[in-house]
């Protein structure tokens, strides 16, 4: 958070508890908070900094294209290493509740929605919200989160440093047999162009690199939700990033009809969304 964040307001009017100074290995201060789904959030302040790791330079100030070629009698040859990370780049979170859960997240870190889809009905179901830094350039979405049938963390997203980084890390994954999920293709929004993995104990993790960034006068744009539209090119998503057509999500939904948290209408409307075929002229 900010250094002027007033956290003690977090204390007093939601009920955050203080964190001691030993859950906070970097020092400074903070609270924790509980989301909607009982999901604990920690707004930390005064961290200490870390140098960043060392690296390459970029490669794209000296891409070629066919109206620019800036890269005079020099060839292009990158390491095969890991994709070094530049950063935490955005959490992905599935929710039974978006409205509930966007609300409480807008409200206590103050993020924009970049870009809202919403069902057929027009109800909002997925927000990419970006931090709001005022005139500072801020990553188009640092939290997303996605209406659907369960609680659920969805992935992380690791920046990386440019195309090659992302290839190259790719190869490192592939030869040491890690499991790879998607990729290399180019989100729709936030253009990043994205790498798909699962860790060894099965989580899914995203390395990126070329995302959009805005300030915070850009206005929230609206569109609507369909599966093929989370990316532009590429393979074609797997089809594990859809609820798994089985006997247990057929129990799952029918428990959660039982307990109102969602209805048949809900259900038909996302089954339309994400059912509907990403590439209709194949």
């Amino acid at each position: 958070m900010s250094d002027d964040t007033d956290l003690y307001r977090y204390v007093s009017e939601m009920g955050a508890q203080w964190l001691s100074s030993q859950q906070l290995p970097a020092g400074g201060r903070g609270v924790e908070l509980k989301d909607p789904c009982g999901r604990a959030v920690w707004l930390l302040q005064g961290q200490a900094r870390v140098d960043p790791l060392p690296m390459r330079a970029s490669l794209v100030r000296t891409t070629n294209t066919a109206d620019h070629t800036p890269r005079l009698n020099q060839t292009v040859r990158t390491a095969i290493e890991p994709a070094k990370v530049t950063k935490l780049g955005h959490v992905v979170l599935q929710t039974l509740d978006f409205p509930r859960m966007s609300e409480w997240y807008m409200r206590v870190l103050g993020i924009i929605p970049t870009d809202v889809q919403y069902l057929a009905d027009g109800s909002p179901n997925l927000a990419f919200c970006r931090l709001d830094l005022g005139h500072q350039a801020a990553d188009h979405h640092t939290l997303v989160l996605v209406g659907g049938i369960e609680e659920k963390y969805e992935h992380s997203a690791y920046e990386v440093l440019d195309l090659d980084a992302l290839g190259q890390g790719q190869q490192v994954l592939r030869a040491q047999g890690h499991h790879h999920m998607w990729g290399i293709g180019r989100h729709l929004l936030g253009s990043q162009l994205f790498d798909y993995w699962h860790d060894p104990e099965g989580f899914e993790y995203e390395h990126y690199t070329d995302g959009d960034v805005f300030t915070a006068d850009v206005e929230t744009f609206y569109s609507p939700l369909d599966f093929g539209g989370i990316w532009a090119w590429g393979d074609d998503a797997p089809a594990s990033m859809k609820p798994q057509k089985n006997l247990r999500t057929v129990l799952r939904l029918l428990s959660l009809i039982r307990r109102k948290l969602i209805t048949p209408q809900r259900l038909k409307l996302l089954s339309a969304a994400l059912d509907a075929p990403a590439r209709p002229w194949l």
